[in-house]
């Protein structure tokens, strides 16, 4: 089309120069938003719909542009483009564009056109054709330069259903031509894309992609065709035993000229799991690769489903993110890494020394499904105690749980940690059941009678085999180890 005589279809046209669009809705226009000869426009938390060209078209020298936050849909071309205009004309640099969800667009979703230095971040980019003047659902052609696409989350991108003006269609995640140069991808999730992964062709060079999860896409993961090797190590393919095609495993498959050993293969939880209500916390984790540790590596921690911030992983191959100090509790605590694609999770306990200790006993109804296994159901005793002793950090005490009509009976031999919050109180060690084994125990019991314990007293017994991991005895049916108990006490 020659955008320069479709005046009259329903374009936003943009001219100035510091311009800020927000909070706005463009919807079944022609192209919804034009920005030419522009610097520094922002738009941002804008909703740009069923618009039968371009969801934005930021060109001709428009440089620092800010794309934040924005929602794309259903873009007849691109949904995002800042670069060159349609006649070649004005490289648009310094572009920020982050934190956008673009889904359903005919050619790119964004799309970074002849131009230097951009950040692409934390978007999400879905059902995306690929076709016409673009080379992926997130396109960097005809030659871009410093660019880093970081976090973002690129799936379910395919050239099935694109127009016949518009073919062929890529339908893949990531594609880069041109003599581009200086590109990093990191951290981004890249899966589900029936034209494959990512593809790197033209005379491109100076590309590396680390941190990734690359996964689950047709054809290929990563596809490379300029004939220069290029750096894709500590990647996630998919598979523990790395990526197919030119690699040895059952990953995504790979290229020739694809240099991506050592791979990423799992990410373990390497941190305290016991401190002091006083002490600060130390949360750490440890990717790993095929070869060794993996230096560099961003990791995100999160505390009960709350970001706490990301480290990155330091000679050793560590990441330690402290969160200071923190109340008496039990913590859920989660690491992630490869965008996403690689969890590893704990639970640590806070404990105060000062809290005193904790008794009770008396008896349960166990509802069928407790005893793993079996469906008995019946009364269980238990009694139970819990204490510290003058400067020490491990309690003492003991704890017994019966439960007859299962011939079930647990006695611990030894107590790890002893948290009490408010009206609860948790703790965990070792024991045996029946005289013999080595199983793991978690205690939990809540005074109906304090402040907050609404009224009835309640317990849980959660009991596990400490050779296999399997779970043994939990009266709590639906929970994770965290969780309040449900059963009163009788």
């Amino acid at each position: 089309w020659d955008h320069d005589n479709n005046w009259d279809q329903g374009e936003a046209l943009i001219y100035y120069s510091g311009g800020r669009v927000e909070n706005v809705k463009l919807q079944s226009n022609y192209s919804a938003m034009y920005a030419l000869l522009n610097q520094h426009l922002t738009v941002l938390n804008s909703l740009i719909q069923d618009n039968t060209s371009d969801g934005m078209f930021i060109a001709r020298w428009s440089d620092y542009a800010t794309i934040t936050d924005n929602t794309v849909l259903n873009s007849g071309n691109h949904g995002i483009w800042v670069g060159i205009d349609w006649t070649g004309h004005g490289p648009s640099g310094n572009a920020t564009i982050t934190g956008n969800t673009i889904n359903g667009a005919v050619e790119g979703g964004i799309t970074f056109d002849a131009s230097d230095i951009a950040t692409i971040s934390n978007n999400n980019v879905s059902n995306v054709y690929g076709g016409g003047w673009s080379v992926g659902a997130i396109s960097l052609k005809d030659g871009v330069s410093n660019v880093t696409v970081s976090g973002n989350t690129i799936h379910d991108n395919s050239a099935v259903g694109c127009p016949a003006w518009a073919l062929p269609a890529s339908g893949r995640g990531i594609g880069i031509d041109g003599a581009s140069s200086n590109i990093t991808l990191t951290g981004n999730q890249v899966y589900n894309n029936a034209g494959g992964g990512i593809k790197v062709e033209g005379t491109t060079g100076g590309v590396s992609a680390h941190d990734n999860c690359i996964s689950g896409n047709l054809t290929f993961g990563a596809n490379n065709t300029t004939g220069t090797v290029l750096n894709f190590v500590n990647n996630w393919w998919g598979a523990s035993n790395g990526p197919g095609g030119e690699g040895p495993g059952s990953g995504d498959y790979v290229s020739t000229n694809v240099d991506f050993d050592p791979w990423l293969t799992g990410l373990a939880y390497t941190g305290g799991l016991l401190f002091s209500n006083t002490t600060p916390i130390d949360l750490q984790a440890t990717p790993s690769n095929s070869t060794n540790g993996v230096v560099g590596a961003n990791v995100e921690f999160f505390v009960d489903d709350v970001s706490v911030g990301s480290e990155t992983t330091d000679g050793d191959g560590i990441a330690t993110k402290n969160i200071g100090t923190r109340p008496a509790g039990i913590y859920a605590v989660k690491a992630v890494a490869a965008g996403g694609c690689l969890t590893a999770k704990a639970l640590i306990a806070v404990y105060d020394p000062n809290a005193g200790f904790v008794t009770g006993g008396g008896w349960i109804n166990s509802p069928e499904g407790a005893y793993v296994g079996t469906t008995l159901t019946g009364k269980v005793t238990f009694g139970f105690v819990s204490k510290y002793q003058k400067g020490s950090k491990i309690p003492t005490g003991e704890t017994e749980f019966q439960f007859k009509v299962a011939d079930l009976n647990f006695k611990s031999t030894s107590y790890d940690w002893l948290v009490v919050s408010g009206p609860k109180a948790t703790y965990k060690g070792l024991g045996k059941v029946n005289g013999g084994g080595n199983y793991g125990f978690l205690l939990s019991a809540i005074d109906g009678q304090l402040t907050s314990g609404g009224g009835t007293d309640k317990f849980r017994m959660k009991i596990v085999n400490k050779e296999t991991d399997a779970v043994v005895y939990d009266n709590l049916l639906v929970g994770d180890d965290n969780a309040d108990p449900t059963t009163e006490i009788g």
